[in-house]
C-alpha cells in the first residue's frame, strides 16, 4: 500500500514555465517584427475577429511553444510538495 499526503506545487511549476512563456512571447514578436507586424494588424480586425484569433490562435500557439520548450528541458515537471512533515506510524508496519 502507498500512502501519500502530496500535493501539486502549482506555483514552483508556474515558475518552471516562466522562463519558457518569456522565450516564446520573443519569439512570437520577432516572428510579427519579420511578417512586417501582420500579426498585429490581425490583432487589430473588428472586434469578432480579434477576439476569436487572440484566443484561438495565438495564445494557444504562444502556450504550445512554452510548454515544447519546457518539455525539451524537463521532461516530467510535475512538482509535489508534502503538506505536513510528520511522522506516521502505520498499524500493519508496528507489528511487523
Amino acid at each position: 500500500m502507498v500512502y501519500s499526503d502530496l500535493t501539486i506545487d502549482y506555483f514552483k511549476m508556474f515558475l518552471l514555465n516562466v522562463p519558457a512563456a518569456v522565450v516564446a512571447l520573443t519569439l512570437f514578436f520577432f516572428l510579427d517584427d519579420l511578417t512586417g507586424f501582420e500579426i498585429t494588424y490581425l490583432l487589430e480586425l473588428p472586434e469578432p475577429f480579434s477576439f476569436i484569433f487572440t484566443w484561438f490562435a495565438a495564445l494557444p500557439l504562444i502556450f504550445w511553444v512554452a510548454q515544447a520548450i519546457t518539455n525539451a528541458i524537463v521532461k516530467d515537471f510535475l512538482i509535489l510538495k508534502d503538506s505536513a512533515s510528520r511522522l506516521i506510524t502505520l498499524p500493519e508496519l508496528a507489528e511487523a
